[in-house]
């Protein structure tokens, strides 16, 4: 009994018929490409390409190419892609229809004819085109209004003759039942089976508005963004290791796949989603939302091991991979085939390519310290409301008195217009007493500064005693300054001339200053200026790689201080982070003004060089009244107006009480701000980046022709330009609907939702929107559903309401087999062993009870059960899954010992059942067995019980592990 009920149950996965229409289409256009270089390519450079496509293009056919042959000629179309026997270019050559080709006798022969048709219905594939129009006289490729007018590169059409929803494009079949309905749901949207009470529920008391109260409760789920960012993480190639043969981890590169996550629960803008991926670190640097989001630029692949002699390819390669996906994951263009020639199928000249690719010159990627507490939910909420009421405060202000307040000040200064020269805010110090805990001496120099010379111990401490010269101290300020003296110039007297300054105190006649906002000129990744005033002796403010560089830190004296003349000051610097990574040269000095007034760059930032400069605005314009600057004006008088200063000291003490989450984030950001990671060479002179990018030939760096500057592709830019600079320029080029490829963005991922929806996109090549793809079945409906995400604030949700309250979406259709994290979450769920427990590093321990989306993704060691039902590699971006059928599938079910364990926990649900056949049906495919099914059930639980000496829950556990292995456990109707 218990073979013949695996055979009922369990054997059926192993004759799975998949949906295999997109493997079929990769066949044919295989077999295609083959014959056209065996056999069609020799007749047509024989025959055909003298008149059309070669030196001549006669009626204007030309089967140079492929699109052009498409395309056809004066006589219309030429060919029918798949359909032969529609196709006039087989009359032709038969020579039944004129114009006759060739056109004279003899003609082809059969043979020939029937290879040419046998071509079209594969799917008239080239492997590249006959001619290369790249070394043509007619110079440079030019994207022409034709080029403009193909389908996807169009703008959208917005005449929809009073169509105002799915079903009136689609014509729908019958309803499928709520049974199905519900369980449909559940898996689309939030990949987790419906409980069995939830489920009579909704079935017993069908009606519209209940399906659409549950539609809205599921995407207001917080387990939606978890199905939905693993859609998106295919199309981003996300992985957590750098890949090839050393494959060294990305530990921190887990809160992009966050990001995602948050951005879909919330329903983010696509458009601002879109943006915050390509410059997130650029538009919005303060919002670490943003700068999760640049992990999107870092996910692919990263070579460790080079040499010097590749270096510089490799640097090509990874601005590549950027470019390249972006425009896969969200235009759906192939950019990078037009690294080495002009794009061969798409309007795509190389210029148009380097200049996209200029945007991402200094862009690495890097692990940053971040500050995460404002995602927190658990946040002290009515000090939030307090900060952000004081903000609103300000901007009222700014915008209201602010230029009342200028008026009155400048009245009061035409009484005395006489400006002094402007003085620097700060006193330099000088030490009456200063010494080295590890025997270094000091040497004072004409500027104020001390130069430290002789022993230079592993860890020490500098004491240095002064008077204060002020009657009030607002803020303090230390300089570690470069000197020739030092290796690479300092300022640290460390082997690499790096500084470590672990903490940083100031006592006042022996009582230690509070000290907030610290800020510096340059902080070293990971090491911050705010590690030296936090307590941990260990961590530490460092300067690497801005070596032979003067450097700033400045720190705010807590208010509360009360300081006068004369009274006694102790600076102590320690350095106990890294072994002889001391200070080689400092200076110290205090300021009086408000802190808000001091700039960290300029000493000639107080209030005296303000006035002065006010001044000079208005007399530039040799006029009496001010108003014609005053919006030049506001900006400097505010730093020096009290109310303005009030306010912004009152917003900094309150973020200062906020509670800080530090956690390192990977980011793609700038490479002159940031320390980029690092190949892992033997050698320390190879380049992170270059500082320009240059047009190569053929994609040789050996070639560089003239400097690449920004630019966009041709084909999909009208109007304006985006002003903006870098790769914020290229965040609002793709998402400009007017002027840009906004048009194409939106069609994208409409295209996308609609996919995961339906099995197959209304474009059946979703990262392949040009000539080399698959025309959309149904274009109306592709641009409505693109103008409906434009038009509705690019929500995204917004679009999962309209196909999921359609009737086409509610139709009957036939089963779809549930992606790998799909088919594991559901075995977790039914088995009660699901932790649901979101965000934060992954792991590789199969054992893991959360979703799978938390698996850490490492490229030479994917998860097995993961890759046996199709899990991406995570190499390139992957717009469609396949979808395998093997034996090995069914076997792990029935022997992986997760799954098992799975299957003790689903068992533990039914021990104390009376009926846990019937209680097994409904919690594992959401309806009751079917008499047959249910007596087979009890026969296998039966002798299984017998087998077992009467131990019930053995018996059990086998019966849920033959469940669990049907077909129906992980197809979804």
């Amino acid at each position: 009994m218990k073979k013949s009920f695996y055979r009922i149950i369990a054997i059926p996965i192993l004759t799975i018929i998949a949906h295999a229409n997109n493997d079929d289409h990769v066949k044919n256009m295989t077999m295609s490409r083959a014959l056209f270089e065996n056999d069609i390519k020799p007749i047509f450079k024989e025959h055909c390409l003298k008149c059309h496509g070669g030196e001549k293009t006669k009626s204007s056919f030309d089967l140079s190419s492929r699109e052009s042959l498409i395309a056809g000629g004066d006589q219309g179309d030429a060919i029918i892609v798949g359909k032969p026997d529609q196709s006039p270019l087989i009359d032709y050559l038969r020579h039944n229809e004129e114009p006759f080709m060739p056109p004279k006798e003899p003609k082809l022969p059969e043979k020939s004819i029937s290879l040419i048709e046998q071509w079209i219905s594969l799917g008239a594939a080239y492997d590249s085109p006959l001619v290369d129009k790249e070394n043509n006289k007619s110079g440079p490729m030019k994207v022409t209004n034709e080029d403009r007018n193909y389908w996807a590169y169009s703008p959208l059409k917005s005449n929809f003759e009073n169509r105002n929803k799915i079903d009136d494009f689609v014509k729908t079949n019958q309803t499928a039942s709520p049974r199905v309905l519900s369980r449909r749901l559940h898996f689309d949207l939030i990949g987790l089976p419906p409980k069995p009470d939830q489920l009579d529920k909704f079935v017993n008391n069908f009606s519209e508005q209940k399906y659409k109260s549950l539609v809205e409760s599921l995407l207001s789920s917080p387990k939606f963004g978890e199905r939905w960012a693993r859609h998106w993480l295919d199309v981003a190639r996300f992985g957590e290791s750098h890949g090839f043969e050393q494959d060294y981890d990305r530990k921190f590169a887990f809160h992009y796949r966050d990001f995602v996550i948050r951005s879909f629960n919330s329903d983010m803008p696509y458009d601002e989603f879109t943006k915050w991926q390509i410059a997130g670190d650029e538009i919005a640097p303060e919002d670490p939302m943003a700068m999760m989001a640049t992990g999107f630029l870092g996910a692919g692949v990263y070579p460790t091991q080079i040499t010097i002699s590749e270096a510089e390819r490799i640097r090509y390669d990874a601005m590549d991979d950027m470019l390249g996906t972006i425009g896969s994951a969200m235009l759906a263009t192939t950019i990078a085939c037009a690294r080495c020639h002009d794009h061969k199928y798409d309007p795509i000249p190389t210029k148009d390519y380097y200049q996209m690719l200029s945007a991402f010159t200094t862009t690495v990627r890097s692990d940053v310290e971040i500050d995460l507490a404002s995602m927190n939910p658990q946040d002290d909420e009515n000090l939030r409301q307090k900060i952000n009421s004081t903000k609103n405060h300000l901007i009222s202000y700014e915008k209201t008195e602010l230029r009342d307040s200028f008026k009155r000040w400048y009245k009061k200064q035409e009484s005395s217009p006489k400006v002094s020269q402007p003085t620097s805010p700060w006193s330099v110090l000088k030490a009456n007493q200063i010494k080295s805990k590890g025997g270094a001496k000091f040497v004072r120099k004409s500027d104020g500064s001390y130069l430290v010379e002789g022993n230079n111990s592993d860890f020490d401490v500098y004491t240095f005693i002064t008077k204060n010269p002020l009657n009030k101290i607002s803020a303090i300020k230390i300089e570690a300054l470069k000197d020739d003296s030092m290796v690479k110039g300092g300022p640290g007297r460390a082997s690499n001339g790096n500084i470590a300054l672990s903490d940083f105190s100031v006592l006042y006649n022996g009582q230690k200053i509070k000290l907030t906002n610290p800020r510096a000129t340059f902080e070293q990744n990971n090491l911050p200026i705010a590690a030296s005033i936090d307590n941990d002796p260990k961590s530490a403010w460092a300067v690497d790689p801005k070596f032979g560089k003067n450097h700033t830190a400045i720190f705010d004296v807590d208010q509360g201080v009360i300081s006068k003349n004369e009274d006694t000051l102790e600076f102590r610097l320690s350095f106990n982070n890294n072994k002889k990574h001391n200070i080689g040269k400092f200076r110290i000095s205090l300021s009086e003004k408000h802190p808000a007034t001091l700039s960290i760059n300029d000493d000639n930032s107080g209030p005296d060089k303000i006035i002065k400069d006010i001044h000079q605005i208005v007399n530039s314009r040799n006029e009496t009244s001010v108003d014609s600057s005053i919006e030049k004006i506001l900006p400097l008088f505010k730093k020096i107006d009290p109310r303005w200063l009030e306010l912004s000291s009152q917003i900094k003490e309150l973020e200062s009480k906020q509670k800080k989450e530090i956690t390192k984030v990977m980011v793609c950001t700038d490479g002159n701000k940031v320390k980029p990671m690092r190949h892992h060479t033997s050698s320390g002179s190879i380049p992170d980046f270059y500082k320009k990018t240059y047009i190569l030939n053929r994609g040789d760096v050996r070639q560089k022709g003239e400097i690449a500057s920004l630019g966009f592709l041709q084909v999909l830019t009208r109007g304006e330009k985006p002003k903006s600079k870098g790769r914020t320029a290229i965040a609002e080029w793709v998402t400009d609907v007017d002027n840009g490829a906004g048009h194409l963005l939106a069609r994208v991922i409409v295209n996308r939702i609609w996919q995961h929806y339906f099995g197959e996109g209304i474009v059946n090549t979703p990262n392949d929107f040009g000539f080399q793809g698959q025309r959309p079945t149904n274009p109306e409906l592709l641009d409505w559903l693109a103008f409906q995400l434009i038009d509705n604030g690019w929500s995204l949700k917004h679009i999962h309401r309209l196909v999921l309250e359609s009737k086409v979406y509610r139709s009957i259709r036939e089963p779809r087999r549930l992606e790998a994290e799909a088919i594991r979450d559901n075995a977790l769920a039914i088995s009660n062993l699901l932790d649901e427990t979101m965000y934060g590093p992954g792991t590789l321990n199969e054992n893991m009870t959360r979703r799978s989306i938390y698996f850490f993704i490492k490229r030479s060691k994917l998860v097995p059960i993961m890759q046996l039902f199709d899990w991406p590699d995570s190499l390139t971006s992957m717009g469609k899954r396949s979808v395998t059928t093997t034996p090995s599938q069914a076997l792990s079910f029935i022997n992986d010992p997760n799954i098992r364990k799975m299957a003790v926990g689903f068992a533990d649900r039914l021990i104390d059942s009376k009926d846990p056949v019937k209680l097994s049906y409904r919690i594992a495919y959401g309806r009751e067995p079917t008499p047959i099914e249910h007596k087979n059930g009890n026969d296998f639980l039966e002798q299984q019980i017998d087998s077992y000496s009467g131990n019930k829950q053995k018996a059990l556990i086998d019966f849920c592990g033959a469940v669990m292995s049907a077909n129906e456990f992980i197809y979804i109707e």
